[in-house]
């Protein structure tokens, strides 16, 4: 069945009216929370807490609460996009996101300027928190070589030749009738 965890505390940014940041954010803290969570199964208690001077998103798991046996802490910080990247320790959950960027950078070894942030939207998508994905680039080669290494992979489909600018992939709650 399913693990029943409390959270302790939560101290998050909330945002100034729009609430999809704030949902995206709690969609990305449930997605490592998880992590934290499969990788020590005697963890029941969480611990959020947001430092506004840093913009970082600490995340710790207790094992015992009422001893304060710590179990592990994660540290988050928001990329591009304001999606939530582990910095503290780094971590990937499906081997298929180091596995592509691994690939990706066989064929293009000088242009990925932040392979990690990549690897983790990845390994957002493989873990379906980020589902679908859709990834920009002005290099339509890089597109096109990240789509087809995906493609082949098992439940993975891709579409190609798509115009962002032409053509919206999925209807927003806000957008009309």
């Amino acid at each position: 069945g399913r693990k029943k965890v409390t959270i302790q505390q939560l101290d998050i940014p909330c945002g100034e009216g729009d609430i999809r940041p704030l949902v995206r954010y709690l969609r990305l803290l449930s997605f490592y929370i998880h992590a934290m969570m499969v990788k020590d199964a005697a963890a029941s208690t969480v611990s959020v807490s947001f430092d506004a001077s840093t913009n970082i998103t600490t995340v710790t798991a207790k094992r015992n609460p009422c001893n304060g046996e710590f179990s592990s802490s994660l540290q988050l910080k928001p990329g591009s996009f304001q999606n939530l990247y582990a910095i503290t320790p780094p971590m990937l959950l499906d081997p298929r996101a180091s596995q592509t960027l691994a690939e990706l950078q066989k064929l293009h070894p000088d242009k990925l300027e932040n392979p990690s942030e990549l690897s983790q939207i990845l390994d957002f998508y493989f873990a379906k928190t980020l589902a679908p994905a859709v990834i920009l680039s002005h290099d339509k080669q890089l597109i096109g070589d990240l789509v087809e290494i995906l493609s082949k992979m098992e439940g993975v489909h891709g579409i190609n030749g798509i115009n962002p600018a032409g053509y919206k992939m999925m209807k927003s709650l806000y957008d009309a009738a």
